[in-house]
């Protein structure tokens, strides 16, 4: 069996860069109320979703254009039109930065009051890295966007965590702290766990500290300079990193990767170990979207839907020290009840569990499935109420 390296490093990804202009743009609706309706033409970023859920970001469009559809869950516009909305600056007044950053599109949930900050700089996983060109390249934006974090958070202390063996240059005012250098150590509750000792639930708000990713500063920091709303996410192909607009095909981000997808193949958004496979090329980026891969047929054994044979290795190697094996049976046969009592939401979702399951049970997917289903009953939408 192949096994991949879970090492943590820094790519030699060159600078951030863009790609070409989409024919259309698949928009992923999540809490959002629609405020545009079939066959109305569209400015670039241009409000066209409210989140109805306090938190999370409304939507906008990257570009101009008409809109083909419109659905509960996505909208579908056509590029094309030169009309831009106007600029929208950050507020003199500091109480009212949150809620426009919310009105721009961010999700702030995660973004509140609290005495201690840290800032993620780990990459996510072995051989996704958008660190790189960003603290490199974009210094002048994340400070920027760092400045406005400050003033909603309000920290007496700042903290720049980053994987061992790399070398960073630390914010103004802010201390470095390394973490090791290995999957799934980059992750935001394994990143607050090292620097505070606080381990906390996804979904529950940690009590000792505010974490936010270089991304956020880069993007908050794109915001505050331009006056324009959060329509682009930093994302990694292959060994380029680009600015990708929501809702980008994912046809279309393989055509500028000049990359195919055979039959068999799976196109994956997000990281290797845990991103989500694409049930159609036409299926859109959304806000979370940080990477594309294509994983040809044959390079892993392929996950299947075979029976638990109790070897408690996904329990050996949860860094939750929960009971995979426990939870997906549960799942499978829709005890939902069970797998809370399971500790569910105690997962951080880093794909371990079922990478080294030897009947490749789609683990991480049952678990997923489980959180869905228990959030649908409980009224709540996918977005969490304060991610770590």
């Amino acid at each position: 069996m192949y096994r991949h390296d879970f090492r943590l490093g820094t790519l030699e990804a060159g600078p951030l860069g863009t790609i070409g202009v989409p024919h259309q743009l698949r928009i992923v609706l999540e809490c959002h109320e629609p405020l545009v309706n079939q066959g109305d033409e569209v400015a670039a970023d241009q409000r066209i979703a409210r989140s109805t859920r306090s938190g999370v970001g409304d939507m906008h469009s990257a570009y101009a254009g008409k809109i083909i559809s419109v659905h509960d869950e996505s909208i579908t516009l056509e590029t094309g039109g030169k009309e831009v909305s106007e600029r929208i600056h950050p507020p003199d007044d500091d109480s009212a930065l949150r809620d426009w950053l919310a009105t721009m599109g961010m999700n702030t949930a995660h973004i509140y009051p609290s005495r201690l900050l840290i800032i993620n700089n780990v990459p996510r996983e072995p051989g996704h890295d958008t660190v790189f060109p960003l603290m490199n390249d974009q210094r002048k934006a994340l400070e920027n966007g760092l400045d406005i974090i400050k003033k909603v958070v309000r920290p007496a202390k700042t903290v720049l965590a980053a994987a061992k063996g790399t070398r960073v240059l630390a914010f103004a005012d802010s201390t470095v702290h390394f973490v090791p250098a290995r999957h799934p150590y980059g992750m935001a509750p394994m990143v607050l766990l090292s620097v505070t000792g606080e381990e906390t639930v996804p979904g529950g708000r940690p009590s000792s500290a505010c974490i936010v990713s270089l991304e956020d500063l880069y993007i908050v920091g794109r915001m505050a300079e331009s006056g324009r709303p959060f329509t682009h996410t930093v994302c990694q192909m292959g060994n380029r990193t680009v600015m990708v607009p929501v809702g980008t095909p994912a046809e279309h981000l393989l055509a500028e990767g000049q990359t195919k997808a055979s039959e068999g193949d799976r196109v994956v958004f997000g990281g290797l170990l845990t991103g989500t496979a694409v049930s159609r090329l036409e299926q859109g980026t959304d806000k979370n979207t940080s990477a594309v891969h294509v994983i040809p047929e044959g390079l892993f054994p392929p996950t299947r839907d075979a029976s638990c044979v109790g070897c408690g290795e996904c329990s050996r190697r949860c860094p939750s020290r929960i009971r995979p094996d426990l939870v997906s049976r549960a799942s499978e046969f829709k005890l939902y009840e069970r797998c809370e009592a399971y500790g569910v939401f105690s997962c951080i979702e880093c794909g371990i569990c079922g990478y080294f399951c030897p009947v490749r049970r789609p683990l991480l997917q049952y678990i997923r499935h489980a959180k869905h289903e228990i959030n649908l009953q409980k009224g709540q939408c996918e977005i969490l109420e304060a991610p770590a």
